[in-house]
């Protein structure tokens, strides 16, 4: 029977989406708890302590499938860094956001946490992460969610993984649930997106 939608087929899509994206959300959160309450350093690389962009390099590290500690970047070269790890401007609900001026970056992982380090001390979860005021551009990616983990080294087969349809799957639930919502600041992430862009 022709013109048929196999609702069973895009039933199982989406369930695999939602426990992807919740998979690498936890896995982040793992990460940026595991870092929580250790010491702003300047400069800082290692679970030991970072500063703010540091913290930012370690979970957009994470989520790309970057080795965490060691590919570090600053307020001054952020925007090429995350252009580089395949984030866009603007914010979305339901991706990792990040914000950042020229002296101070946050991050808002997947599930709206936000996380921050320098922001009356270390590493903490909580505060006002890529959404707060002082932050005059943003960034966003879409998971890899099926390959996201924590840990020293990259995740094995991401980008494979990537490749052969994760992202695409992971995507278009993320797109679904939450396409209209809003940024945190009144502002849609459509026109966060223009006002990023132009900026």
């Amino acid at each position: 029977m022709k013109g048929v939608t196999d609702f069973e087929a895009l039933n199982a899509t989406l369930l695999l989406a939602d426990a992807m994206f919740a998979i690498a959300t936890a896995s982040l959160l793992t990460l940026v708890n595991s870092l929580s309450g250790t010491p702003y350093v300047t400069g800082g690389d290692s679970p030991e302590g970072t500063d703010c962009s540091g913290l930012v390099s370690f979970v957009t590290n994470a989520a790309t499938g970057r080795p965490i500690y060691g590919d570090q970047f600053n307020t001054g070269n952020i925007e090429s860094a995350l252009k580089a790890r395949g984030f866009e401007y603007g914010t979305k609900p339901g991706t990792l956001n990040v914000g950042w001026n020229r002296g101070h970056t946050a991050a808002t992982l997947p599930d709206g946490t936000p996380t921050s380090s320098g922001e009356g001390g270390g590493v903490k979860v909580g505060g006002g992460g890529a959404y707060q005021g002082q932050f005059s551009k943003h960034m966003y990616i879409e998971l890899p969610q099926c390959c996201t983990r924590t840990g020293g080294g990259a995740a094995s087969g991401c980008r494979a993984a990537t490749a052969s349809g994760c992202r695409a799957a992971t995507a278009s639930g993320s797109r679904a649930a939450g396409a209209s919502t809003r940024d945190g600041l009144g502002t849609s992430a459509a026109s966060a997106a223009q006002r990023d862009r132009s900026s």
